[in-house]
């Protein structure tokens, strides 16, 4: 790298995005591509009641059937649902019998919401959501 540049790697469970960044680009084109992700602040979406049916069915595709018949939810002000470069990403709150489950959803590239049980092996958690759009939220991110 020449003087002026500095790199930045961020690793995530499911990917490892490296960007580099110049000072002063030669070009605008230059300052625009590249192997950087999309950017684009983190938002909220309004959660419609499509969505709040597709949260339930997607939760519910992985619960045994009598569960499944038993889930109620998303529990009413427990659903958080945005989008950050890109992808969607979505969390509730539902209850089987007498548990209260939180779920974790997220959607890329259209695919539609799809409930995140795992990643990896380990548990989703709160972490599955990227930091930027958690903090629109009102969460805390770690270290913080």
């Amino acid at each position: 790298m020449g003087s002026g540049e500095e790199s930045m790697t961020t690793v995530r469970e499911t990917e490892t995005v490296t960007v580099t960044v110049a000072e002063k680009p030669d070009s605008a084109e230059e300052a625009t591509t590249g192997s950087a992700p999309a950017t684009g602040a983190p938002k909220n979406l309004m959660v419609t009641s499509a969505i709040r049916e597709r949260l339930r069915a997607s939760f519910a595709e992985y619960l045994d059937e009598v569960e499944a018949s038993r889930i109620e939810g998303p529990l009413p002000g427990s659903i958080y649902y945005g989008e950050y470069r890109g992808s969607k990403f979505a969390v509730a709150e539902f209850r089987t019998d007498s548990e209260r489950k939180t779920a974790f959803f997220a959607e890329q590239q259209g695919s539609g919401l799809h409930y995140l049980p795992d990643i990896g092996g380990k548990p989703a958690d709160l972490n599955t959501v990227p930091c930027p759009l958690r903090r629109t939220w009102g969460f805390r991110c770690s270290g913080q």
